[in-house]
């Protein structure tokens, strides 16, 4: 059995299209179609119903791509043992990071990874979508929480203070809210990701319970240096990470509307930056090395 023909099939089944496997593959759709096709006539099965816009796994799809996952795991591991035996780093690392983090915090230092192990090739997919970890996935991901199940082994690489802030014209123009429950009055930019709603819970002290303040929200959207330009244009309050407002916070740009209290979106009482890699039998230099030079950078 050709193990790219493998690789094929898997790709068809995490994006449920010929078209989208090529794309993802960088091959001619016809020898996706091609490969598939050969697959099922030496099984003696189909593999997959087709309909005009997607394809579907039939029931000894569903056998076989469970099946062929332990084979391009002990495949993957087996490249990986072999790739280390030369004592250098090297190949693909494929790396998962949310967009305005990896922007701020992970791009400016890319250079210096590249420097100190030439051999390894990044492929840095910036996105807010929850990290694919599976055989097929990214080798490592840096990861906003709370995380969902997962068998990846996770640690944590920041805690993240939040702040509540807005521009001081924005409160000059508008006013200063005094209490929490006030800020249900204004205008407010929301992060448009799982985990945060048009909700913000406050305390002041640990043991004080929560305070939950509903918000009128104005914008919308999910990327979050896109709402500190909108923060600093006036447009409203908002809930950004440290990581992104504390030079405005310093500067005087922005102002931290309730620095005695903890504030959080509603389902994140406890947010971090995690780093996450999958639990493999074995782990490959790549991976290693990657993981201790982030730890270094990024650990506050």
């Amino acid at each position: 059995m050709d193990t790219d023909h493998l690789q094929i099939f898997a790709s068809v089944c995490r994006n449920g299209s010929l078209s989208a496997a090529a794309r993802e593959l960088k091959l001619d759709p016809s020898r996706v179609s091609r490969v598939i096709q050969t697959l099922e006539a030496e099984l003696g099965v189909p593999l997959f119903q087709r309909t005009t816009r997607s394809v579907v796994l039939t029931d000894a799809g569903r056998i076989y791509q469970t099946e062929i996952a332990v084979a391009l795991e002990a495949l993957s591991t087996a490249r990986a043992r072999v790739a280390d035996v030369q004592q250098v780093p090297a190949g693909e690392l494929r790396i998962s990071c949310p967009t305005s983090y990896g922007l701020l915090n992970v791009v400016p230092w890319l250079a210096d990874f590249q420097a100190r192990y030439p051999q390894i090739t990044l492929d840095l997919r910036l996105t807010d979508a929850p990290p694919d970890l599976g055989p097929d996935g990214v080798d490592v991901a840096i990861a906003l929480g709370p995380l969902r199940d997962s068998d990846a082994v996770a640690s944590i690489l920041a805690e993240m203070d939040t702040h509540l802030c807005a521009s001081p014209a924005y409160l000059e123009r508008y006013g200063t809210p005094t209490h929490p429950q006030e800020v249900a009055g204004h205008a407010a930019l929301l992060l448009d990701m799982p985990g945060f709603d048009s909700t913000l819970r406050f305390r002041q002290r640990s043991a004080d319970p929560w305070q939950e303040v509903p918000l009128r929200a104005v914008l919308r959207t999910s990327n979050a240096l896109a709402l500190r330009e909108c923060a600093l244009a006036g447009c409203g309050v908002t809930l950004q990470a440290g990581w992104i407002v504390d030079p405005d916070l310093r500067a005087g740009l922005l102002v931290d509307l309730f620095p005695g209290w903890t504030v959080r979106a509603a389902n994140f009482s406890n947010p971090a930056m995690w780093l996450l890699h999958p639990a493999r039998p074995y782990i490959s230099q790549k991976i290693r090395v990657f993981i201790d030079f982030a730890r270094d950078r990024l650990v506050r």
